[in-house]
């Protein structure tokens, strides 16, 4: 199989970010008054923004709109991927290989595109990537549109194009369409390890620990 294109999810798999997102959600509440149950996270994780947006306002009963909240996280989130979040191990090495092997890589992300960028340049990683995509404009990951979109950008088809996800429902969308997964290691993600690794064609502690050769067999 000849892989002509890769999609890397953000948070969780290029960025060391997913602890700041398990404590946004209680901070976000907090700050609006309410006292959030410590599995908030859980409870939203495969939701997009704006529907995790509306979960919060409806089970809180907040009187704030959708856009309000949207733009406190955005506030709460941005100094971290402008200034503080550090890559995942082994990112700008694998990263180094796909362009050796003149592999076009697209971002796609719960996180607003222009995060991903900022993030990306303050790294030194985003001259591996010809675009950043997010869910707000897609829709969430249990929709397969993100990823569509991201491969029609690249110019590869889904079965020749790599998926690098750290979430479980995240690499079985992609999966289901036909592209070819790499369950990538966070500690969110721990307790379903054995199920990515079951369901991804690929699955690395460490980005730099994939063996590239083999996703082209």
């Amino acid at each position: 199989m000849k892989i002509e294109g890769a999609l890397f999810d953000l948070d969780g798999t290029l960025l060391q970010s997913m602890e700041m997102w398990q404590q946004l959600p209680l901070q976000l509440v907090r700050r609006l008054g309410g006292e959030p149950p410590e599995d908030l996270a859980r409870t939203i994780e495969a939701m997009d923004q704006r529907q995790a947006a509306e979960y919060i306002i409806r089970t809180f009963g907040f009187a704030v709109s959708v856009e309000q909240v949207l733009k406190l996280v955005e506030e709460l989130a941005a100094e971290e991927y402008r200034q503080h979040l550090p890559a995942k191990p082994g990112a700008e090495a694998l990263l180094e290989q796909l362009r050796q092997q003149k592999i076009p890589c697209g971002i796609v992300s719960a996180t607003q595109k222009e995060l991903s960028q900022a993030a990306m340049e303050r790294l030194g990683l985003w001259k591996y990537f010809s675009f950043a995509l997010d869910c707000g404009e897609y829709g969430p990951k249990t929709n397969p549109r993100i990823y569509l979109a991201g491969a029609e950008k690249l110019g590869s088809a889904p079965e020749c194009t790599l998926v690098f996800e750290d979430a479980l429902h995240a690499a079985r969308t992609a999966k289901e369409v036909g592209f070819v997964t790499v369950g990538v290691w966070d500690p969110s993600g721990e307790e379903h390890r054995g199920e990515m690794e079951a369901l991804c064609d690929h699955y690395i502690e460490r980005l730099d620990a994939l063996e590239l050769e083999k996703c082209f067999e």
